[in-house]
């Protein structure tokens, strides 16, 4: 669920100097409890994920051997500047997200949530959201997923898998 994502693009901007003014992040979540669960934790409240939030977090910290409490700074920032909206569902909450330059696409799976899975909403997606020069990556490596990529002009990356897959999906668009 929600937090993953966000801290690790909190830790790479930590890393790379991204100031929390100078990044957009969309973060889309179907569950309105685990965006006020996560914004809550963000904030310093006490929530009932706090442990697993954490145990991310310091997983994060070192992994990308970055300053935890860094991390959670950078999204309260984000946060209070605007600059890291948490949305209900997507696509349906996505009005106005456009020149997307990074997609971390982690939507359940096609057989849990096929709406979002199939060849054509893949395609409208990477159309309609992401910028011409784009990483798209997630879990999955369907058949549908790649040829969407492939037809919307991203070239695919061979990647292993992980948590027990064969492979997953990384690809990138470059507008030359």
């Amino acid at each position: 669920g929600l937090g993953y994502n966000e801290l690790l693009t909190a830790g790479e901007a930590c890393i790379n100097g991204v100031a929390p003014s100078d990044a957009r992040l969309f973060s889309f979540e179907l569950e309105p409890l685990l965006s006020r669960s996560f914004l809550s934790w963000i904030q310093g409240t006490p929530v009932d994920f706090a442990k697993l939030y954490s145990d991310v977090l310091e997983r994060v910290g070192k992994e990308l051997r970055v300053d935890s409490a860094a991390v959670v700074d950078w999204l309260r920032k984000s946060y209070e500047l605007g600059t890291w909206q948490l949305r209900g569902a997507f696509p349906t909450d996505a009005d106005g997200v456009l020149g997307v330059t990074c997609l971390l696409y982690d939507s359940f799976s096609k057989k849990m949530s096929p709406e979002l899975w199939s060849e054509e909403i893949l395609k409208n997606t990477f159309v309609e959201f992401c910028d011409r020069n784009c990483l798209f990556t997630t879990y999955a490596a369907t058949g549908s997923l790649k040829r969407a990529l492939k037809a919307t002009g991203f070239k695919l990356i061979k990647r292993p898998g992980f948590a027990g897959r064969r492979e997953s999906t990384l690809a990138i668009r470059i507008d030359n």
